[in-house]
């Protein structure tokens, strides 16, 4: 039985890019305040605590990854004002289509990925993942 770690990062800047895809795709789903602020000037920034969505002035939304049942990385916010729970699912559904992209490539290969656990550090948010041949 061969067993190893995939390690997935996601820096600030391709976490922003694939934010602003999918605020694009997904823009009316948020609420009105976010809807009027131009996509250029919002900017997600990773730390220890969280991922902070800036660009909305003093409001800036803190989600905390995690892992959910299904195996999914989810996005639940932890400091909030507005109901950004739209954004939160948005932010996971771009991190899952990227995992998929690496699933696909480890499952051609004959083997499984599970993952086990993500966490952010400072300008990247990091996923690791079970990789095994059983």
């Amino acid at each position: 039985m061969a067993t190893g770690t995939a390690t997935f990062m996601i820096d600030d800047a391709l976490f922003t890019l694939l934010a602003h895809v999918g605020l694009h795709m997904a823009r009316e789903k948020l609420p009105p305040l976010v809807q009027k602020i131009p996509l250029s000037s919002l900017k997600l920034a990773t730390h220890a605590h969280g991922i902070e969505l800036r660009g909305l002035g003093p409001i800036k939304p803190v989600f905390q990854p995690s892992i959910d049942a299904q195996g999914q990385v989810e996005m639940k916010v932890q400091v909030n004002v507005f109901d950004m729970s739209a954004l939160g699912e948005l932010l996971a559904k771009q991190v899952n289509d990227q995992i998929a992209q690496l699933r696909q490539l480890v499952e051609a290969q004959g083997l499984h990925f599970h993952l086990r656990q993500v966490q952010t550090k400072p300008n990247e948010l990091v996923i690791i993942a079970d990789v095994s041949d059983n």
